[in-house]
Formats: C-alpha cells, structure tokens, sequence
C-alpha cells in the first residue's frame, strides 16, 4: 500500500513538473525580453540607420548589392526579434501568462498579434503603433533585402 502511494505521489510530482514546465520558460523568457529589449531597441534604431542612410545609397553600385541585400536581410531578422520580445511583454503585462501561453502555441508568433489587440482594445496606442511598425519595419527590410539580392547579377 504504501509503496502503491510513493508511486501514484512520484507520479503526481512528475506530471505536475512536467505542467510546470512552460510557465517557467514563460517566466524565464519574460526577464530575458525585459533585460534586451532596451540594448535591443538601441541596436534595432542603429540597424535603421545604418540601411536607410548606408546600404540603400550604396544598392544603386552593382558590385554592392550583394553586400547590402544582405546586410538589409539580415537586419529584418533582428527586427523580428525586436517586434517579438514587444509582443512577449505586452501580451503578459496587459493579458497575463495564459494568453502568452496561447501566443507560444500559434507557432510561437501569436504573440504579437495577440498583444496587437489587447493594446488597441486597451486604448495604449503607442504601444500599438510601436509595434506595429517594427513589425511592418521587418516584413518591409526582409522584401527590400531580397528585392536587392535578386537584382545582385544584373545589370
């Protein structure tokens, strides 16, 4: 009997580990988004420079354009992670652990859709326009880093 009990408790206490798990990388990710998202956006406003004022200038040489597609590509990458760590923050701060829970579950992108609306249904508009344009700021830098990579062997 009691051994019985060791085991259906030795049970209970995995299954309850194991259920703990995704709130613990939840949490976890949590502190990391508030720990880089500041350096984060400091390096996100450099790379916006950098393609606006540099790469894109210089995608009008040929021998360039490879160098700065991909450059600009690139950035689209650190952008995404920007726009997703804003996501991760505000959809635990203003939804809590189960909605960010539901945004992991959406391929892990959810949520910055799901903080998208809780900030325009909570009325934080710049918190919606921030994210917002870093997200279309990814979409747009990965189109026009491809758009000049397609065009690196022409003339």
């Amino acid at each position: 009997m009691l051994g019985r009990l060791k085991a259906v408790f030795l049970i209970l206490m995995i299954g309850l580990a194991l259920l703990s798990l995704p709130l613990i990388f939840i949490m976890g990710a949590a502190w990391a988004s508030e720990i880089l998202l500041a350096p984060l956006i400091g390096i996100g406003k450099g790379l916006l420079l950098l393609n606006l004022a540099v790469l894109l200038p210089l995608s009008i040489v040929l021998r360039f354009r490879v160098l700065t597609g991909s450059w600009i590509l690139l950035s689209s990458y650190v952008f995404a992670l920007l726009a997703w760590l804003q996501g991760f923050i505000l959809t635990y701060t203003t939804l809590g652990v189960l909605a960010v829970l539901l945004g992991l579950l959406l391929f892990g992108v959810g949520v910055v859709p799901i903080a998208l609306i809780a900030t325009a249904v909570a009325g934080n508009w710049s918190a919606f326009v921030m994210l917002l344009l870093v997200t279309l700021l990814t979409f747009v830098s990965r189109l026009i880093g491809g758009y000049i990579l397609s065009f690196s062997h022409s003339s």
